[in-house]
């Protein structure tokens, strides 16, 4: 498992939805995502990039903890304050679209 495209049905990521999955490299996350839960991503280590619509509006802890190989969250164009409170670990990961 490799890529991951969550259907547009889906309104939250549930916690640990994705703990350990280490060939995950990347992840679509749509528009109708407003959670992602608490260790969502954690210990993802091959997960390289993810991006983050802006419908989200909450992270749960230590989503993204272990995630050795992310070097970039890409969110939207004029979101960076809004995604650096929610992710204070990874705010120089965010990079936002456009850039």
């Amino acid at each position: 498992l490799r890529q991951i495209y969550i259907p547009d049905s889906v309104t939250s990521i549930g916690d640990r939805a994705f703990w350990g999955c280490i060939s995950l490299e990347q992840i679509y996350i749509p528009g109708s995502v407003t959670a992602i839960g608490s260790s969502a991503f954690e210990r993802c280590s091959s997960l390289r990039q993810i991006y983050i619509p802006d419908s989200v509006t909450s992270i749960g802890y230590s989503a993204f903890w272990g995630c050795t190989s992310l070097r970039q969250i890409y969110i939207p164009a004029g979101s960076r304050e809004k995604f650096e409170e929610m992710l204070p670990d990874e705010r120089h990961m965010l990079v936002e679209a456009g850039d």
